[in-house]
């Protein structure tokens, strides 16, 4: 699929130029034309620099791989906070986004050498993507996808409930008393 993208992509910018060439070539022959038949100083298209191609992208490391499920965790704004983990044994520079569409360019920025990564804000019942690519021979391979993921409906966060100073009980003391023929009245506490 990346393949056929990058081709329709080399293709447009061919046909942008071969578009471009012919209104330039029509503005030049407006232009050139003068009552004394004196060819004007605008440049031919000839002289329009053709488009250097696009080199293409070393493909996506097939050694950063996701290692475990992704983690939602509710945030309190209806959205969720989601961390992604991945193999990246050679600390390599990972750009690295999430998006509701597939291959977005996750942007020029390296965001992390590491593991994992985490997302905030992300709208709950909806359907994402992450989008990565890494730095390799210091160019930005293609973009790796992982997903699709499914966010969950929002649910609020449970709160754990922290009491600002210890919460004393007083011991209660108990007293039994009983009577007996011999004795008369006996108490004791405990």
């Amino acid at each position: 699929m990346r393949n056929s993208v990058l081709i329709v992509i080399i293709l447009l910018i061919i046909l942008g130029a071969y578009v471009m060439g012919k209104q330039s070539n029509n503005s030049t022959e407006v232009a050139g034309a003068s009552a004394d038949n004196v060819p004007s100083s605008t440049p031919s298209p000839t002289d329009t620099p053709s488009p250097t191609p696009t080199p293409t992208p070393p493909d996506f490391p097939s050694d950063i791989t996701a290692t475990k499920t992704f983690q939602y965790q509710a945030a309190t704004n209806g959205t969720y906070t989601v961390t992604f983990s991945f193999n990246n044994p050679n600390a390599r520079s990972i750009s690295i986004g999430i998006s509701q569409t597939e291959y977005d360019d996750p942007g020029p920025d390296p965001d992390t050498t590491g593991n994992s990564w985490t997302f905030t804000n992300v709208p709950a019942l909806s359907t994402e993507y992450v989008n990565m690519k890494a730095m390799v021979n210091g160019t930005w391979s293609a973009i790796g996808l992982f997903g699709p993921l499914q966010i969950p409906s929002w649910q609020a966060p449970i709160r754990p409930i922290y009491y600002p100073y210890p919460v004393y009980y007083p011991q209660s003391t108990y007293t039994h008393c009983y009577s007996d023929a011999f004795n008369g009245v006996n108490c004791y506490s405990y």
